[in-house]
C-alpha cells in the first residue's frame, strides 16, 4: 500500500507541474500575441503619419503646380496674381489654393523708398506688396515656383541668362546678387547666391540700391 500510494504521490506531482508548465506557456504565448498586436498597432501609427506627410507634401506641390505667373506680362489675366488685383481678392486666391497667410507688414524703409508705408501679405511660398490704393504690384517668390518659362530655384545663372538674356543691371547687396531685367512697365529680378537661384521677384518698381 505504501508503494502504491508513493507511486500515486509521484504520479499527482508531475500532473500539478505539467498543469502549471502548461498554464507558464499559454500566458507565454499570451505575452508574445500582445507584444505582436502593439507592434503592430506601432507599424500601423507610423504609417498613417507616413501617409500623412505624403499627403501634406502632395498639397504643397499641388498648390505650386496651380500658380501661374507671368514675368514678362504681370497684368496677364490668367495669371494667377495679376497687378492691380485687391488685397481681398488675393485672399480669396489663397484660401482656394490652400496657402495659409502668415501675416501683414509695413515696408518701412528709407524716405526715399517709394514703397515706403506699402503693405506686405506673407506665406510660406510668396509674398504679395500693395499700394496704398489697395492694389498689388509686387512679387515675390521664395520657394520651388517656376516662372513662366520654367526658371526656378536652384538653378543658375547660365540657365537665367539662356531663358531672359544679358541685358540686366546686376546688383550687389549684402548677401548675393541680384540680375535685374526690364519688361515694359516693369522689372524682373533674380536673386543668386553662389551661381544658385535663391528666389525671383516681379515689382513696379526697380532695385533700390
Amino acid at each position: 500500500m505504501k508503494k502504491y500510494k508513493l507511486i500515486l504521490s509521484i504520479v499527482f506531482s508531475f500532473f500539478i507541474v505539467g498543469c502549471n508548465n502548461n498554464g507558464m506557456k499559454i500566458q507565454s504565448v499570451s505575452v508574445a500575441k500582445d507584444n505582436k498586436n502593439v507592434s503592430t498597432s506601432i507599424k500601423n501609427i507610423e504609417g498613417k503619419n507616413s501617409t500623412n506627410k505624403m499627403q501634406d507634401k502632395k498639397e504643397i506641390s499641388n498648390s505650386e503646380s496651380k500658380i501661374f505667373i507671368n514675368e514678362k506680362s504681370v497684368k496677364d489675366k490668367t495669371s494667377t496674381f495679376p497687378f492691380g488685383m485687391s488685397k481681398n481678392e488675393l485672399m480669396i486666391k489663397l484660401e482656394k489654393l490652400k496657402l495659409e497667410v502668415k501675416g501683414e507688414i509695413e515696408i518701412t524703409s528709407s524716405k526715399e523708398d517709394p514703397e515706403l508705408g506699402n503693405s506686405v501679405v506673407l506665406t510660406d511660398d510668396i509674398s504679395f506688396s500693395f499700394d496704398k490704393n489697395n492694389q498689388l504690384y509686387a512679387i515675390k517668390v521664395s520657394q520651388n515656383i517656376p516662372t513662366s518659362l520654367g526658371l526656378k530655384n536652384g538653378d543658375s545663372l547660365e540657365k537665367t541668362e539662356k531663358l531672359y538674356g544679358t541685358n540686366y543691371k546686376k546688383y550687389n547687396p549684402e548677401n548675393g546678387f541680384v540680375y535685374e531685367y526690364r519688361f515694359n512697365n516693369h522689372y524682373f529680378k533674380v536673386f543668386i547666391e553662389q551661381d544658385k537661384i535663391t528666389g525671383w521677384a516681379v515689382s513696379k518698381y526697380k532695385f533700390l540700391k
